[in-house]
């Protein structure tokens, strides 16, 4: 992450500054090639984040305005199903340590951390500031960091099916997998082994 930046939980500002005081922070944010992320952040996420849902990291740096939002990432739990079609025996080998083959499908359960929500914002030109990948990889390493004190390996996301949003996860690590549920809202499910 650049320098004079920093990470913390939609939580704990909420737990800071209320809810009025978080709100006014999530109301700079802007995401105009993306109304998706714009919406969860200034509508959902305060919601998810006190219901134990989901929880949203915001990327902050102190400015001469006060604090600027440059972007966040959302982590959840969900049960990813995979199917074991396509996998390399390392990829089923990882697989079979972390989740469940069921036998009635043949298709792999695992409980995994889900990159749910990832945004940049654009207001006033910061979406210059921080990368989209640097922004990925810090929610990747909150993951590894996560999982270096309860298990597991992997990590999950799941994108429109846009070349630019594949490539763009792909130019960073992960890869689609065939899933044995139809997707949610025709996401494409893609994992990286962490």
């Amino acid at each position: 992450m650049p320098s004079g930046h920093f990470t913390i939980t939609l939580q704990a500002v909420i737990n800071e500054l209320g809810v009025e005081g978080t709100n006014g922070i999530l109301s700079t944010f802007s995401c105009p090639i993306n109304t998706d992320i714009e919406i969860f952040l200034k509508e959902k996420a305060i919601n998810f984040s006190n219901q134990r849902i989901a929880r949203t990291h915001l990327f902050l740096r102190e400015s001469q305005r006060g604090l600027d939002l440059l972007g966040y990432y959302t982590l959840a739990n969900k049960i990813l199903t995979v199917s074991p079609k396509g996998l390399s025996n390392t990829a089923k080998k990882k697989l079979e340590r972390v989740g469940i083959l069921d036998n009635t499908t043949s298709l792999y359960n695992v409980a995994a951390p889900l990159i749910a929500q990832l945004g940049k914002n654009y207001t006033d030109g910061l979406d210059v500031v921080m990368l989209g990948d640097e922004l990925l990889e810090t929610a990747c390493a909150k993951v590894m960091n996560v999982q270096e004190e309860i298990g597991g390996t992997l990590v999950f996301i799941e994108c429109e099916d846009k070349p630019e949003l594949l490539d763009f996860y792909m130019r960073n690590g992960f890869r689609t997998m065939e899933s044995g549920l139809p997707s949610e809202k025709g996401l494409i499910q893609m994992i990286r082994f962490l």
